[in-house]
């Protein structure tokens, strides 16, 4: 039977929207938090509370403040979704494999998610550009939404943008103003640029998506092991 996982107590420090049914919460923990980027913990409100699992969406070296993108949902998903500064929570240790930053230095990075799996992608591109010339020419990131009202962290991917190659595909765009992509984020691979030659991706999504992600890039000569999944 597997230990249980150490529970320790951090605050909201804060909240805020971020595209439709998505929040960005901060918590601060009391003692530097360790974590690779793309990894995940558990989280609950208080003992005995069934808890949620959460990836990580701040870089490693900002371990003190541990940032989340919550969906919308319930249980402790609601709960952190409607959480206000000063509210408490209980967090677990980092799990998961993540995105190993070792694997990635010298090497192309494609970072390919949609919805709420921008979270463990932001948190490997916030570290990739704290030391940019640490990974290969081109680093791209390749978002799926719904429409443009769900993509978030906006401000940030504008400023991205000068150091990343940003692809983005909204699935249902209805009747707004978007002249972008259309469709799922497997489909849109297809007209993408992706580099052939030391290249890793880096994918975090449902399961369907995912299967179809790692065929088109194994269909572009992208090995199966140069694939990273943080789940």
């Amino acid at each position: 039977m597997a230990d249980a996982p150490e529970w320790q107590q951090m605050k909201v420090a804060s909240a805020g929207q971020e595209g439709l049914h998505m929040r960005h919460v901060v918590l601060t923990p009391d003692a530097p938090f360790r974590f690779t980027h793309g990894q995940y913990v558990q989280l609950r409100r208080e003992d005995g509370d069934k808890p949620g699992f959460f990836a990580i969406a701040s870089a490693p070296h900002q371990d003190r403040e541990i940032e989340f993108l919550v969906k919308e949902g319930s249980g402790v998903a609601g709960a952190l979704y409607e959480a206000a500064p000063g509210d408490v929570f209980q967090v677990g240790p980092a799990q998961g494999p993540g995105f190993p930053r070792e694997h990635l230095l010298g090497k192309n990075v494609v970072l390919i998610g949609v919805g709420s799996g921008m979270a463990p992608l932001r948190s490997v591109l916030l570290s990739i550009l704290d030391d940019r010339a640490a990974f290969g020419e081109r680093v791209m990131l390749v978002y799926g939404a719904r429409t443009p009202f769900h993509i978030p962290f906006r401000p940030e991917i504008a400023r991205w943008r000068a150091q990343v190659e940003v692809y983005k595909a909204m699935s249902q765009p209805g009747d707004t103003d978007w002249s972008g992509y259309t469709g799922y984020v497997q489909h849109i691979l297809e007209d993408v640029d992706i580099p052939r030659e030391n290249t890793i991706a880096c994918v975090c999504g449902m399961s369907h998506m995912v299967d179809a992600v790692k065929e088109r890039l194994a269909a572009l000569g992208i090995a199966e092991d140069d694939v990273y999944l943080n789940f």
